[in-house]
Order: C-alpha cells, then sequence, then structure tokens
C-alpha cells in the first residue's frame, strides 16, 4: 500500500533525482578531496615528503659514491705501502745477513 501524497504546502517530493545523484557524487568527491588533503599533511608533518625523500636519497647516494671512491683510493695506498714496506723488510733482511758474516 502506497501513502498518497497529501497536495499541501509541506509536501516534499523530489522532482529531479538525477540531481540528487549528483549532488551525493559532489559531496563524495568533496570528502575524498578532504581526506586525501589530510593525509598529505599528516605526511609532511612527520617528514614523510616524497620530494624531500627524493633529495635525501640522492644526497646520499652522491655521499656513498664519494666515499666508495676514498675507500678503493685508500685501499690502493695501503697495497702500495704494503709492497714497500715488504721489499723493505726484505732489504733489510738481506742487509742484516750481510752484516752478521
Amino acid at each position: 500500500m502506497r501513502p498518497v501524497p497529501v497536495h499541501n504546502r509541506h509536501l516534499v517530493s523530489i522532482q529531479r533525482p538525477h540531481l540528487w545523484a549528483l549532488s551525493l557524487l559532489a559531496i563524495i568527491f568533496a570528502v575524498a578531496l578532504i581526506v586525501n588533503a589530510a593525509y598529505k599533511y599528516g605526511q609532511n608533518v612527520a617528514g614523510y615528503s616524497e620530494s624531500l625523500s627524493s633529495e635525501r636519497i640522492s644526497v646520499l647516494q652522491k655521499k656513498i659514491d664519494e666515499l666508495t671512491q676514498q675507500n678503493e683510493d685508500l685501499q690502493r695506498l695501503n697495497t702500495k705501502l704494503g709492497r714497500d714496506n715488504e721489499i723493505e723488510l726484505g732489504a733489510g733482511h738481506e742487509v742484516s745477513k750481510e752484516l752478521s758474516k
């Protein structure tokens, strides 16, 4: 049994349902935008900004490259000094053998 509408000035009826649907979609979209903005703001406040992270990563990668190059240079120098030390020790042993004779 459907209620029969009474024709008076207090009757509210939906004449255009597509406008209600569009209004509902607009409200949902606005809420989604607000939630997304709040999420991005929270990430920024917490320090999880993607642009800042990529800058930090590039700076750290550059520092890693510099330290790797410095480490390789120091390894080469260490090898050279180790060889020179072995040569000097060998020469010292030869001199001490000659002097002990």
